[in-house]
């Protein structure tokens, strides 16, 4: 009998908001997958996550290995935007399924990470999930909290 493997799930994590949001889900997701979980050096996500007794590493800069990787749950971040743009350079080029969770409009973020599109965006309502469609024009399924 062949075993069973579970999924390895990467999330990363910038600014203390989205940090929060992944305090609340982790027991949940490490039930089901294997979790590793990359805060940016830059953001301020790395206190909340000490805070809560998530463990994971703090990413320095370079490129980000998604060998074995399933899924990317990567965190908006209006200030801590190096970590976010190399995931998810590596999960494009990878071609690993990405989901962006957090604030997306009005972050400043917008510009900076016109290059890449994720799988998944989560907003917060309708009129942002319009917002992005209609600025960048691209299929993201929007996921409505």
């Amino acid at each position: 009998m062949r075993p069973k493997f579970r999924e390895i799930v990467v999330v990363t994590i910038g600014d203390a908001g989205s940090a929060n949001v992944l305090a609340l889900l982790f027991p949940t997701l490490t039930e089901r997958y294997d979790v590793f979980v990359i805060a940016d050096a830059s953001g301020a996500g790395k206190g909340v996550l000490e805070k809560a007794g998530i463990p994971f590493a703090i990413w320095a800069g370079g490129p980000v290995d998604l060998a074995g990787v399933s899924l990317v749950l990567a965190s908006t971040s209006g200030k801590a935007q190096g970590l976010w743009k190399a995931v998810s350079s590596a999960a494009q080029a990878n071609r690993v399924r990405l989901l962006w969770f957090g604030d997306f409009f009005g972050s400043g973020c917008e510009k900076p990470l016109a290059d890449f599109e994720p799988d998944y965006l989560t907003v917060l309502d309708e009129g942002t999930a319009e917002q992005y469609r209609a600025s960048r024009g691209g299929m993201t399924q929007t996921i409505i909290n």
